[in-house]
């Protein structure tokens, strides 16, 4: 292609010269240097990756830079039902498509349409398309930054209330690390950082004093943080620590109702029951005195002292 005339491509006319078929593009370089251009043109068909607009896709390739006006043909079936004054021509730079911005002029008839477009300087597959119609490629949805997801707190088990529990949480997707708060209200006006960051997936708590306590962890990686997980709370109760002095000369089987310990049975001396929360408890006790026969119940004091001597009904006592 020379000079800065109008050259045409793929535009076929018969041998008597009465018929002229437009299956290609016209171009009009805005200087007279010299370029060889090849063009290849598919009609009736969609560009590769796109599933609308006007069916016939144009690739256009200088060997040099090159600025010029170009007019793309097409024909009325390849047209798709869509308006000739609103076709726009979009080339393909990877990854999209993009709108030439013009200035424009469209004209022609049957199937020696038209839609030009000048100072194209950037070559590429070309496509046409309404205003009001998008082109489309294959996306591959990125995750960008690849943060991590928040993770998820499990519940925290503590049925007696006790000083030592453990705190653990689901694996995140992507997550490198995670830290821990811990607060004593829902809100984390106050919170402070008890685990991380650290890759491990649990945290365990001793020696609580009583209240209770309030607990999320987010995930990290080089890129960012996640947002916090759900929050789990565990509540911390006083425990009281039990003994039994049994002081019946036998076997003492001791009870105390709602501490979650059962009956124990000790021999004679101080003998350890348990630990549970402070508050008011009913109890029994049964024993064999010595060599008697038989099981008879037993009273006891606030000392937890028992001796032979018969009991009807529970008893109750207080610990703290």
């Amino acid at each position: 292609m020379a000079g800065s005339s109008p050259t045409n491509f793929l535009r076929i006319t018969n041998l008597a010269g009465t018929q002229t078929r437009y299956f290609g593009v016209d171009i009009t370089p805005s200087s007279a240097a010299g370029v060889n251009v090849t063009v290849s043109v598919t009609g009736n068909q969609f560009c590769a990756g796109r599933t609308m607009g006007v069916k016939r896709c144009f690739d256009i390739a200088p060997a040099a830079a090159l600025t010029a006006t170009v007019s793309f043909y097409l024909s009325e079936a390849e047209r798709n039902g869509q308006t000739l004054n609103d076709l726009l021509v979009y080339h393909y730079g990877e990854p999209d498509w993009t709108k030439e911005p013009g200035p424009y002029a469209r004209g022609g008839t049957g199937d020696a349409q038209y839609v030009q477009a000048q100072n194209i300087n950037d070559f590429s597959p070309f496509a046409l398309a309404g205003t009001s119609i998008s082109i489309y490629l294959p996306i591959v949805m990125n995750r960008w930054p690849p943060i991590p997801d928040a993770p998820t707190l499990n519940a925290i088990s503590n049925p007696g209330g006790s000083m030592n529990y453990t705190v653990s949480w689901n694996a995140a997707y992507l997550a490198n690390t995670y830290t821990l708060q811990e607060a004593t209200n829902a809100a984390f006006s106050s919170p402070v950082v008890v685990y991380g960051p650290g890759s491990g997936l649990s945290w365990s708590a001793s020696g609580k004093a009583t209240g209770t306590y309030y607990y999320r962890v987010k995930a990290s990686n080089s890129y960012g943080d996640s947002g916090w997980s759900n929050v789990q709370s565990v509540q911390v109760v006083l425990l009281a620590i039990m003994y039994i002095q049994n002081d019946t000369g036998g076997q003492l089987c001791y009870e105390i109702y709602g501490s979650g310990i059962g009956q124990k049975c000790y021999s004679s001396g101080l003998n350890y029951y348990g630990a549970f929360p402070v508050g008011t408890y009913s109890w029994h006790a049964s024993a064999r005195c010595g060599s008697a026969d038989g099981t008879r119940y037993y009273s006891g004091t606030w000392t937890h002292k028992f001796w032979c001597g018969a009991v009807t009904s529970l008893q109750s006592m207080s610990l703290r």
